[in-house]
Parts: structure tokens; sequence; C-alpha cells
């Protein structure tokens, strides 16, 4: 309500402020609050919003309302009606605004290890960046990956920011207009389509209080970042991709708003500040001597400006990319306060943009300890530089909503330059801890909530394991598995192993168990023994197959059954599923009577059959009646899958390919068995038959991901899941054994960090 000394008329009278109050009251759904606007400053009747001004309208929804604290200027009439529709304004439009300014930036969508530690260090409703690279005149939908990481992110109670980007290394756009005759491209049409259906997508993985900010692309003025994928003899100047990129974000944005959502908001690319004059267009993101650099990123917004005068109208915040210097586009990496003149940049593009209130988000910035062509600095400086400038700059204007310096982990922008807050081995730098103290220092979240469950899947302080260990073969790349073993042993962190044909490595982890009593899953098998003798009848097969396989024993592995289990077939014939099921019942009888447990089926990825075409494996009489006696059998009687994503992407038709394991369990749920009684190993587990996905930061972000980051189908919300065996450390014509190598470290270490024990 009008506060005395505010500068309008105070009809404080008891009616009216009744008034006031019961409607703000009704509208937010929330105990009964004043708007105080004794020290908001008044000019032409309009009141000045700052940061604090504000007593948050609370329990609009499930979290608390994230009011509107920056400069904007909303008109109050000193009426019931005008305080009415502020209030309705605060809470529809929701304009940029979480008060907590801390947060840090991801180069990919990450994964929940990541958006854990970007919480633990913004704390609640801090912000973190989300790069999502992928996006061409082709796409239709958002990833599964991006909506899981966004719904993950806002389970976590942070502010999502997110850069939408072509795949790396292709940034063409402009040879993706809808015409691409003429220079410069100004039709778009099919690009912000594209970006519109990824948007459409995230919007339906976060709750309908959440907002979206959204970064069209990334420094276009950077001829790598706009550049000719067909080449022409003619290069292309900082004007003509200024005119390109405009023409592009204003299609692209208008396209954005069209959606109706008021959860969208929309910024231009953040911008360098030192950008090129000129790019080649030899049909690569590097032309050498045609690629010339000298303007900044101010002079690229006014060039703009120049081609598109509307540019900016859908705009709803700043993001900048407002690096420590001591110059504008030049002196980068310089020590506190002579970085001063870069840190403020963003008030240059304000300027620029003719929009000086506009709020902003910063969306990289941050000192290098190590980064070649930077002066250096370490790791303590970096830390006190970075708390002196959210004291001395950030913290202090209003327009400046979020922070998310540049960047939370990465082998080389972070370990090799210097960037990163937190190592990719999981060691925090001295900058995460003081930005978390500094972070908590102004008030803002407890940065280590707990307990509830994000995008319906697992509660963050739930038991947690990996079970991701490794599939071995006689003579493959296995310099580190000895270390996996001891070092997991020895963190009480149960591993899994298997190994084909000798025992191995097996031979190791069998004493490692016997000694520590930690539950390792250990797992052999013999390629002599894949196809039972479909020409018998199921009992029969199984008394023969079981003797072969007995045959096939290294000498030690009877001596050491009751700590490795056998897997009897691998990848059988799917239209036998009925005779492979009395197989199994028959051959796990015989085991189990001579005291091995084992593991049946091992069906390949994407089988059993499912669905319509035909009677679901896992349906079938003979295949209910194994699971029942498998069931009952104290744990000895397991079941063994394969499943790959067939594709370096790991999402690649999950839950059908990775994920399928699924059916399964629907059909150990609808017969009523107890959940657990049926161990069950994913004996192949990988993406391709001849790769992994590298580097390893990638391939562990991946592992996290399928653990904990797909929802319902997530491993961890299974631990009935007991083991997945990376494919493959073995013989193999092909890379995948030297590229399975890199991993072991990696996965020891992730394994070790991230283990919760029940």
């Amino acid at each position: 309500y009008p506060h005395a000394g505010s500068g309008m008329h105070t009809e404080a009278d008891s009616v009216h402020q009744y008034y006031y109050y019961h409607h703000i009251n009704q509208l937010a759904g929330a105990d009964i609050v004043k708007i105080n606007l004794h020290s908001c400053s008044v000019r032409e009747n309009r009141v000045n919003v700052h940061r604090g001004d504000l007593k948050c309208i609370t329990s609009v929804v499930s979290r608390p309302y994230r009011c509107n604290q920056q400069s904007t200027m909303r008109k109050l009439e000193s009426t019931y009606i005008g305080v009415r529709l502020f209030a309705m304004s605060l809470i529809a439009a929701n304009a940029v605004g979480a008060s907590n300014p801390f947060g840090i930036g991801l180069v990919s969508e990450g994964y929940p290890g990541q958006l854990e530690l970007a919480h633990d260090l913004a704390g609640d409703q801090g912000w973190v960046l989300l790069t999502l690279a992928g996006i061409d005149n082709t796409t239709t939908a958002a990833q599964a990956s991006w909506t899981s990481a966004v719904a993950h992110a806002a389970g976590l109670n942070l502010s999502i920011a997110v850069r939408l980007s072509p795949p790396w290394g292709n940034s063409y756009f402009r040879d993706e207009a809808d015409d691409t005759s003429s220079t410069p491209r100004t039709q778009f049409a099919a690009l912000a389509k594209a970006h519109t259906a990824v948007v459409r997508g995230l919007l339906t993985a976060i709750p309908v209080n959440q907002n979206l900010y959204i970064l069209i692309g990334n420094e276009p003025n950077l001829c790598y970042e706009w550049y000719c994928k067909i080449p022409s003899a003619h290069p292309l100047s900082s004007a003509t991709i200024a005119a390109e990129y405009a023409h592009f974000f204003g299609q692209t944005s208008a396209a954005l708003k069209m959606l109706g959502d008021a959860r969208v908001h929309v910024a231009a690319a953040p911008l360098a500040p030192g950008g090129c004059v000129q790019c080649g267009c030899c049909g690569s993101q590097n032309c050498g001597s045609a690629d010339k650099p000298g303007a900044t990123g101010v002079d690229f917004m006014k060039q703009m400006l120049s081609a598109v005068p509307t540019v900016y109208e859908n705009a709803d915040f700043l993001a900048s990319h407002a690096y420590p210097a001591s110059g504008i586009g030049f002196g980068f990496n310089a020590p506190m306060p002579a970085a001063l003149p870069g840190l403020t940049y963003y008030t240059l593009e304000l300027a620029a943009m003719e929009k000086p209130d506009l709020p902003v988000l910063i969306t990289e910035t941050g000192w290098a300890t190590s980064r070649p062509g930077l002066p250096a600095c370490s790791e303590d400086d970096k830390a006190a530089w970075t708390v002196q400038a959210y004291n001395a700059v950030w913290c202090n204007d209003s327009r400046v909503q979020g922070v998310m310096p540049f960047m939370l982990q990465d082998a080389t922008w972070g370990d090799q330059d210097g960037y990163e807050y937190v190592k990719v081995n999981g060691n925090k730098v001295p900058v995460f801890g003081a930005v978390s103290t500094l972070r908590k220092q102004h008030g803002f979240g407890p940065g280590t909530a707990r307990g509830e469950a994000v995008d319906g899947s697992l509660p963050i302080n739930a038991a947690f394991r990996n079970i991701v260990g490794f599939h071995l073969g006689p003579g493959g790349d296995q310099d580190h598995i000895g270390d996996y073993l001891t070092q997991m042993d020895a963190a009480k962190v149960p591993f899994s192993i298997k190994n084909v044909n000798d025992l191995g490595y097996l031979l190791q982890a069998a004493q490692l168990k016997n000694k520590s009593g930690v539950d390792h899953t250990i797992i052999w098998r013999s390629t002599n023994c894949d196809v039972p003798p479909y020409d018998q009848d199921p009992v029969s097969a199984a008394t023969t197959h079981w003797a072969k396989v007995k045959s096939n024993m290294p000498p030690q592995l009877p001596d050491l059954r009751q700590l490795i289990a056998i897997e009897v077939i691998n990848e059988p014939d799917q239209t036998r599923c009925a005779w492979l099921s009395n197989f199994s019942i028959a051959i796990s009888k015989l085991a189990v009577g001579e005291g091995y447990s084992i593991y049946n089926f091992a069906w390949s990825t994407g089988t059993p059959y499912v669905g319509a075409d035909h009677p679901s494996c896992w349906q079938q009489p003979e295949t209910v009646a194994f699971l029942k006696y498998a069931a009952a059998s104290n744990g000895s009687v397991g079941i063994a899958l394969h499943e790959y994503s067939n594709s370096l992407n790991i999402t690649n038709e999950w839950p059908w390919l990775l994920g399928r394991y699924h059916f399964l369990l629907d059909a150990i749920t609808a017969l009523g068995l107890p959940k657990g009684s049926i161990p069950i190993a994913l004996t192949e587990w990988g993406w391709e038959a001849c790769h992994v996905k590298l580097p390893p930061t990638e391939g562990i972000a991946d592992i996290d991901r399928a653990m904990r980051g797909m929802g319902q189908y997530s491993y961890a919300m299974h631990p009935e899941i007991k083991a997945a065996m990376m494919w493959y450390l073995g013989p193999w014509n092909c890379p995948v054994s030297n590229e399975a190598d890199q991993l072991v470290i990696p996965v020891t270490n992730y394994s070790i960090a991230s283990f919760v024990p029940a």
C-alpha cells in the first residue's frame, strides 16, 4: 500500500488498507503481507523497485515466490485497483529476479552430480547456465538429456538459464537460412521453428512456476561462432554478420514469444567483448589471416540495431560476457581492481541497446589460472578476486540478477586452462569454497538441500551406488583394473566386474570380496558355452550344457563358487522364450544344487520381445514360472541383460535400449514378487560395440545421467540391478578396449565420490 513518505497519495484509512491487504493476500494465497514503498524512489508517479524493497509475496506456489527486485518501473495508482494490478503483475509476469545472484555455468547440459555441485555452490534459487548444443534447422524436439537436466535443476530449486546452440563445431546457421542465395541472410523461419520446438519441450519438464531464461546462441561476433559452411571468395564483414544474426534473433525471439508462456524470458546471444571486423568465408571455423580482429561487442550491437532497429524489442534481459579486463576487448585476466572495466562492460552494452534498466545475467566471467596467452594467477588469487567482484560490482547493482562464471568443470577449459570451480576428479578449488561462503554471508539459501525427490526420481539424500563397472577379456587394455578393484574395496564401495574364459582379475576381486565382505558383483562366462543345445528338450539341454560349462571352468573357480557367479549362456534366440525359460529353471536347479549362483538369459540389446507384435516374453507362462522359481532362490538365481544405446548418445531410444530392464521389473511387480528377490545384472553395457563416450568427463556425465538422471528409468532407482559391466576391456577388432581403459580411473573416482551407503 502507498506508505507515508512515498511521495504518493496516502489514503491510509482502514477501509483502503483492508482492500490492499485483502486482495494481495487473495491473489497470493499467502499470509497477509505489506508492500512497503517507503524506501522506493518515485518519479513521475512511478515506483523504482530495488532489491530488498519488497517483501516477497510468499506461497503463490510451493516454493517461495521470487519477487521482481530489479529496477523495473511499475506505475502504482493510489487506489485499490492500482495495487491489485501491481500485485497481479508481480505474480503473473515474474520478471527476471531471484534475489540470489550467485551461480555457475556448465559447458553442457550437465549431469545430476554437476547440478548438485551447482546447487551446493549457488544455494536455493541460485543460478545455473546449461549449454544445450545440438540444434539445427531440422530439429523438432528437445533432446531427452536436455529436458532431464532442466527438470533436475528445477528440482534442486535452481534458477535456470539455457544457451541454445548448434552442435559443437557446426556454427553455420547462416547457411541453414531459408534462403542462402543472398548476403546478408535474412530469412530464418526454419531455425526459429526449431528453437521454438526445443523450448516447448523444455517447458514441459519444469514446474508451472519455474521461469526459463533463454540465450539464443553464443558470441556471433567471433568468426568461429558464425561461419560459412559454403565457401565464398568474399569475406564477411562484421556488419554483414551482425545483420544476419539480428534477423535470426529477431525472428527466433518473436517465435518464442508466440508460445504465449510467461515463463519464457529471452536474450540475444552474449557477445565477446573483443570481436572481429572481418571473417573469412573459407568453409571452416578458422580462416587464418582472413579472420581479422579489431571490433568490440558494442560495435556489433550497434550494427545489429542499424540492420534491424527493432532487434531488441523481445529481449527480456541482457546476457553478458563481462570478463575481468583492464580494457574493453583487451587486457583480460587482469587482477582486481584493474579488472573493473571488463567486469562492468555490461553497462556499455545496456547503453548501446538504449535499455539502461534492463535486467542483466552475467553468463560468462571469471579468471583463468593457466590459460595460454593470458597472465597467470594462483587459485587463491582467483578466489579472492571473485569475492571482490561480487562485493564491488555484482551485488551492488540491482540490475545484475545472476552471475554464472565460466565454468564448473571441464578437462580442457577447467583443469588445463584454469577456469574450473571443480576438478574433473571431483576436487573443489578454492574459489568454490570462497563463493559458497560469501553467498551464505549474504544470506542466500542453504545450498545443501537434501531429501526432496528430483524430477520425480531419486531423493537427493538416498543411498546411491554407481553400478557401472567393467567387462574384461583375456589380453585387453587393463592397466588400471587392479587399482579400480583395490581402491573401491578399500572405500567399501561395491564394484562390478566380469571376465570371460580365464579368471584374470576375477581372482583378485574374489580375494578382496572374501576378506572385506563388501557386496561386490563378480561374474564369469565361457565364450565356448554361449548357445545351449536347442535340438534337445529343455531339461536334457540343461544337463548337457551345465556339464559343458563346468568343463570350461578355470581350475580355481569351483573353490570360489561362493564369490563368483556364473553366466551360463549369451544372447540366445528370443523366438525360443518358452524353451529358454524351462531350460533356465532346469540349469539353475543343477547349479544351485552344487553351490553356485548363476545368471540366466543374457538377452541381447533390444530383446526379448515386448509389445503388440509378439507376446511379451516376460508374460509367457513358462517365463512366469521361472520368475517365481528365481524369486524363491534366496538370490542364487539371477537374470542377465545386455543394454547398449547403439549410439554415442546415451539416451538414444531410452528406455527401449538402455533402460529396457523396466519391462522385466514390470513383470516382477505384476506377479507380486518381492522387490529385489531376483538379482539383475547388465552383463554387457555401454554405448557402441567399438566405442565408449570420450573424453572421460563426457563418459562420466553419461554414466551419471543413466544412474540418476533419467527419472523413473534411472538405474539408481532400482537397487535390485546389481551391476552393469561396461563393454569392453578385451580383444576386439576396434579401439573399444583402449577407449574403455581411459574410463577406468574416472569411473573409480566417480564411484567413490558419489557413493552414499544405505
